[in-house]
């Protein structure tokens, strides 16, 4: 019986190593550490949103009111500002002014026009002085406020000074309106240095795994590579860029390029981050792996469309000051391209399920489940946001989002992370129960053996004790 069972163990196939595909390391992983996986980077998730509903706030915001000087058919209001102690880790500031009148009335909409000069000091030196005429925009009020629609008429996004003077005059062509209110709001130090500290974990973290990964599949043959790992290490680069090391240097030498370059690598991944999730479930569809044109235009196409969309959008609204009309444009707009890759990734998703193994359809349930997770996550975020305004202003706010697309990252590397053939399980065509049956006939059997070896010993000491007593 012994040796029929070595016969069926031997019979088992065994795949030159040259020759294999490097496998996922949640294909191979029994359910215990694929459990213990995803309750890890829940358990970071959690703690990460945690600690990100205290610490900093992340703007302080000051007010200077004023009486408005009035004139026949408009109303006059002058400020000069000093402001000091600014350091790169400010990050931004926003100017503006808003209008107030003494009593509820009918709806008001009056044209504003604003006349200011900055002057930026470094050391005490003069590094620039800039002026800015008839700038216009409309306020409103509803007949059910007293304040007017905020004229944001300043925006700072590159902290490369440390004192700004400016003189402001600002003209507004009615007269319902008796009060001005001028707002300064900027980054908050601490806040900003919390999160971008937060971000060069997250970076290093993703870089020790893009290598770990690369060493990893270059056990293998380039032309094996799954394409599921080759993308997955594309979206690791561009999640390192989203966290954006080149950032720390904009603490020691300020410059608005480094803004840039911030809304050029973030437009870059969430470009790929969408199209990623498009491409693995559409990966189910080509079985034999051989991916023609047809597999990858339309995904391009998308890819570049919403690249170009999401930093065009960007460049202008943290450069220019918009409409709320425009900005409104611009958030449906995103929302729209939202909707179009969820919807996009859906249709891929059922036609996977209904074409795969069970073996394929656990790694798409793990995707699936990942997808799932970080919307519940957002959706809990913002129902938070609801229920407790304060948070607005802390790290949660910014965080969040930040957070969940981290770990989803992290997530998928972990899923696709390869496998070397050793730590694959030996026997993977045979199950598991029929393995430990198998396993406990060959114990019982040794046992037997055993039993039957120390018997005939024993009969043989007998034999010999009898024929010396004979004798």
């Amino acid at each position: 019986m012994n040796g029929e069972l070595q016969n069926d163990i031997q019979s088992v196939p065994f795949s030159d190593d040259d020759h294999i595909e490097p496998n996922m390391t949640l294909e191979v992983a029994s359910k215990w550490e694929t459990l213990i996986t995803v309750f890890t980077f829940l358990a970071i998730a959690v703690i990460t949103v945690f600690i990100s509903c205290f610490g900093p706030s992340l703007e302080i915001k000051e007010d200077t009111k004023n009486i408005l000087e009035m004139r026949e058919t408009s109303a006059l209001s002058r400020f000069y500002m000093k402001f000091t102690n600014l350091k790169p880790t400010n990050k931004y500031q926003h100017f503006s002014i808003t209008f107030r009148r003494q009593s509820l009335g009918g709806k008001i909409s009056a044209p504003v026009e604003a006349n200011f000069t900055a002057t930026y000091f470094k050391d005490n030196i003069t590094i620039r002085h800039q002026s800015y005429q008839n700038v216009k925009t409309t306020v409103t009020s509803t007949r059910t406020s007293l304040e007017s629609t905020p004229f944001v008429f300043l925006k700072e996004t590159n902290i490369d000074y440390d004192v700004l003077l400016l003189n402001t005059s600002f003209e507004i062509f009615t007269r319902a309106y008796q009060f001005s209110t001028f707002s300064w709001q900027y980054g908050c130090s601490l806040h900003e240095m919390m999160i971008l500290g937060i971000r060069m974990v997250y970076a290093f973290v993703e870089f020790l795994f893009l290598i770990l990964m690369i060493f990893r599949l270059k056990k293998f043959p380039k032309n094996l590579w799954r394409t599921e790992q080759k993308y997955t290490l594309y979206l690791l680069v561009t999640s390192i860029l989203i966290n954006n090391p080149l950032e720390v240097l904009n603490l020691y030498f300020p410059s608005s390029i480094f803004h840039i370059l911030d809304i050029l690598f973030s437009s870059v991944f969430i470009s790929f981050f969408a199209i990623y999730f498009i491409i693995i479930f559409d990966l189910v569809n080509y079985k034999n792996r051989v991916l023609d044109s047809s597999f990858y235009s339309k995904k391009i196409l998308f890819f570049c469309i919403y690249f170009i969309f999401n930093f065009i959008s960007k460049c202008i609204t943290d450069f220019f000051n918009l409409s709320e009309k425009l900005e409104q444009i611009m958030e449906i707009s995103s929302l729209l391209f939202i909707c179009v890759a969820g919807a996009w990734m859906i249709s891929l998703m059922k036609s996977a399920f209904q074409k795969t193994d069970d073996t394929e359809k656990f790694i798409l349930k793990l995707y699936s489940g990942a997808i799932a997770i970080a919307i519940i996550f957002e959706i809990f975020g913002y129902s938070l946001l609801t229920f407790k305004p304060e948070l607005k202003v802390k790290p949660f706010n910014t965080l969040l989002t930040h957070a969940v697309v981290n770990l989803m990252v992290l997530f998928m590397v972990e899923i696709h992370f390869p496998a070397l053939p050793e730590e694959e399980k030996l026997f993977d065509e045979v199950d598991s129960d029929e393995i430990l049956e198998i396993e406990k006939m060959i114990d019982e059997e040794d046992a037997l053996n055993e039993n039957n070896n120390q018997l005939f010993e024993d009969t043989q000491v007998d034999d010999e004790d009898e024929k010396v007593q004979t004798q």
